[in-house]
């Protein structure tokens, strides 16, 4: 099911391709070039439409049962990604017929003899400096989260009237918060790591 859903959702993106010079592979992907893997990197269609040039999206590699010589770039999702994949993740981002890869660009194949793009400036954010803000907004939120946490903490064990299902409704709360934090934080990582492996690499 879920194999039938991107395939729909790849049929859909192509009939509103922006860009015609991209070249679309077995129906429903684009091919990226260059990157050092065996066989052929591919990213549906979608996705690639879904991609923005100034934040980042986590996927990772699925090989196709079908076709064994293309590897697909597959969304990763914290929860439902199974635990064996989450060891190779990868941070992709929009380029102009391109994507880039751990902050690495690759070309995507075209048509031959496809217009050539127009000129335009890159006022587009180095990762790094994104990477840093959102390093930021975490440890932001961090702080206020402990704020919050130690005063409603203490609130629950002075006032009198409170009962013990209101306790541990405010204790479930601030339980989940940590959690979602906690999340966060282990995507970061993720983030930092691929940045950092891929900067060794290169």
């Amino acid at each position: 099911m879920d194999t039938l859903k991107e395939n729909m959702k790849s049929e859909h993106s192509l009939r509103e391709l922006s860009d015609p010079g991209i070249q679309v592979v077995d129906t429903f992907y684009h091919r990226i070039e260059g990157y050092h893997i065996a066989g052929n990197l591919l990213i549906f269609a979608s996705d690639y439409q879904s991609l923005k040039k100034d934040s980042n999206r986590l996927f990772y590699i699925q090989q196709d049962k079908f076709r064994p010589v293309n590897k697909i770039l597959k969304a990763y999702d914290f929860v439902k990604t199974e635990i064996s994949r989450k060891k190779n993740i990868y941070s992709l981002r929009k380029g102009r017929r391109s994507v880039f890869v751990n902050n690495q660009e690759y070309p995507l194949l075209c048509y031959d003899n496809c217009d050539p793009l127009p000129a335009q400036q890159d006022g587009s954010t180095p990762f790094e400096f994104t990477l840093q803000e959102v390093i930021d907004l975490l440890h932001q939120m961090e702080v206020e989260y402990k704020t919050i946490s130690e005063r409603e903490t203490a609130y629950t064990k002075e006032h009198l009237f409170l009962s013990s299902s209101q306790k541990s409704k405010i204790k479930r709360i601030l339980g989940e918060t940590a959690h979602i934090i906690e999340n966060y934080r282990n995507e970061l990582r993720i983030i930092a790591h691929a940045h950092e492996q891929e900067n060794r690499e290169y």
